[in-house]
Formats: C-alpha cells, sequence, structure tokens
C-alpha cells in the first residue's frame, strides 16, 4: 500500500501562486485557499528561505522562481 502524505500549507500556497501564474500579492492568494492572511504569510516566508519564491518589497509580490 502507497503512503499518501499530507497536504501543508506551503503546497497550498504554491498551488495558488501557480493558479496566479507564478506572482501575485497575499491578498490575491487569499482567494485561492482557505487559509488565515498569517497562515499564508508563513507559508511564503518558508519558500523565500528555501529560495523558491523571490519577494519584490516595492510592489509586495511574490513570484516563483
Amino acid at each position: 500500500m502507497e503512503h499518501l502524505r499530507k497536504i501543508t500549507n506551503i503546497d497550498k500556497v504554491t498551488f495558488a501562486l501557480l493558479l496566479e501564474e507564478g506572482k501575485a500579492k497575499i491578498n490575491e492568494l487569499e482567494f485561492h485557499v482557505t487559509l488565515t492572511r498569517m497562515q499564508i504569510k508563513k507559508a511564503l516566508t518558508h519558500l523565500v528561505a528555501q529560495g523558491q519564491v523571490a519577494y519584490e518589497s516595492s510592489t509586495q509580490v511574490y513570484m516563483l522562481l
């Protein structure tokens, strides 16, 4: 039997970024997932630290790399 791993908030936020064509603000991601703004921010911070997402502070936009 195959083990399926649990879908994490990071997975959900990554998928929401994909739906937004790889570039979005936090409020645009809220439309796609049922997470709080703080949960989305925490997932994005983790993705930025891993180097999978870039953050542009002047426009407050997150972009998949």
